[in-house]
């Protein structure tokens, strides 16, 4: 019996619906091209992932350490910048182009596939959120792949706001009761489903000298509800009780001789765009009896999943002196040793 095998990427964390596609494993060869991209205004450089699933006769095992097996010779790989739907010309009349060039410049964990290469199609070229971009990929041989997307823009967050006096306010001390914090934002017109990490840093001071470290506290995501608009506000909670119990669960007690000092939250919003989305939701945990679920692809002449996401940072928002007071002397961190609003561990040994 002929074995298949797919390099298909899983997306952790940031579509429209499209034909689902049963593979016969007994059937002849035939290659299948997978393709992941997700583009991001905000960030330095974007990348497509461009690989092949196949039939074999071989092991699948023994295949995936083959990386012939798995990534494509004489690719070329391109954006179209749409606006409107057309395409853009350049000063000499061709449709303007960005040029994606292959790169294997991030080494690949040790694992069931190949290591010795792990080939992307890179840019750098700036992208304007204005245009839609169409991918291109032709491969000798094959049909053209292609797919578009839309950008995602700008997000407003509200709150926090990036007002350095503003402090993050989780604990009363005269009703020594833990406080809520509201995270607000106002959603983008492409973005449909938010995402939060919120970024403890804290300083470990050491005999040998002082230490910088951070935990990242995932919140669930959440879907933009259809009938609102950019001019609304969404609304996230940030449990203060369940940020004590994260910070105690993620940091473990040291030595007596090693001091702490909480440095801030940075708060990390990723805006999905719809495919995105969609594919998230696809492919995410089955909540019914009925397990199965239809496979999803944006990608025309292959699989996989071409996207937008953005990503917005609110950085050094420091904890509220109440707060700092409660890592330190609070039931559940005062183990921890950390300091209080006034740099003390009076705590440290009650």
């Amino acid at each position: 019996m002929k074995k298949l095998i797919s390099f298909l990427i899983i997306i952790p964390l940031l579509f429209t619906y499209s034909c689902s596609t049963d593979f016969d494993i007994n059937a002849d060869w035939k290659d299948i091209t997978i393709v992941y991209g997700l583009l991001n205004q905000t960030d330095t450089a974007q990348y497509i992932k461009l690989n092949k699933a196949f039939l074999g006769d071989e092991d699948a095992y023994v295949m995936a350490q083959e990386s012939d097996s798995l990534f494509y010779n004489n690719a070329e790989v391109y954006l179209e910048p749409l606006l409107n739907g057309n395409n853009i010309y350049d000063n000499s009349g061709n449709i303007a182009k960005i040029e994606m060039f292959e790169v294997n410049d991030i080494v690949k964990e040790d694992g069931v596939f190949a290591t010795d290469r792990n080939t992307l199609y890179k840019t750098t070229e700036a992208l304007n959120e204005d245009y839609d971009y169409k991918l291109v990929i032709n491969i000798p041989g094959k049909e053209p792949i292609t797919a578009t997307t839309s950008l995602v823009k700008e997000l407003k967050v509200v709150k926090p706001s990036s007002n350095p006096a503003e402090k993050i306010g989780i604990y009363n001390a005269q009703q020594q009761e833990y406080l809520d914090y509201k995270v607000k934002f106002r959603p983008t017109e492409e973005g449909v489903l938010y995402g939060l990490t919120i970024r403890f840093n804290y300083r470990e001071h050491k005999p040998e000298g002082d230490f910088d470290y951070y935990i990242d506290w995932v919140q669930p995501s959440k879907k933009r509800p259809a009938n609102i608009d950019a001019s609304s506000e969404m609304t996230m909670t940030i449990s203060g009780a369940m940020f004590y119990d994260f910070v105690r669960n993620n940091i473990e007690q040291v030595d007596p001789v090693i001091k702490r000092e909480a440095l801030g939250l940075d708060f990390i919003f990723i805006v999905a765009g719809e495919e995105l989305s969609l594919y998230m939701e696809v492919n995410g945990p089955s909540q019914g009896i009925v397990q199965e679920k239809p496979a999803f692809t944006n990608i025309t002449n292959g699989i996989g999943i071409f996207s937008a996401r953005y990503s917005k940072y609110v950085y050094n928002k420091e904890l509220s002196n109440l707060a700092l007071d409660e890592l330190s002397c609070g039931e559940a961190t005062k183990h921890l040793r950390f300091a209080d609003q006034y740099g003390n561990y009076d705590c440290l040994n009650n």
